[in-house]
């Protein structure tokens, strides 16, 4: 496992200093708890993927076991943004 020292933005715009890990060809990070969730954590995991990449969020219930909450497949648009 590698932890590398990065930033990640919010929907708001506002710049975090976030740890991430690269295992296994998966980039990991903490992420905040979706509202309405029953869940004392959460990560997100980005998966390189044939044209674009995977994105999954994934939640602790307080067990210490992670459930997957959602996976979306993110595909590049012409001019290169990424869109669901």
């Amino acid at each position: 496992m590698t932890i590398i020292q990065g930033d990640r933005r919010n929907r708001g715009g506002t710049i975090h200093g976030c740890p991430m890990e690269f295992q296994n060809g998966e980039l990991s990070f903490i992420d905040r708890v979706t509202s309405g969730l029953q869940a004392v954590g959460a990560r997100k995991v980005l998966v390189p993927d044939q044209g674009g990449f995977v994105e999954r969020l994934e939640f602790d219930r307080g067990l210490g076991l992670l459930e997957t909450y959602y996976t979306m497949l993110l595909r590049r648009r012409h001019g290169g943004a990424y869109h669901a």
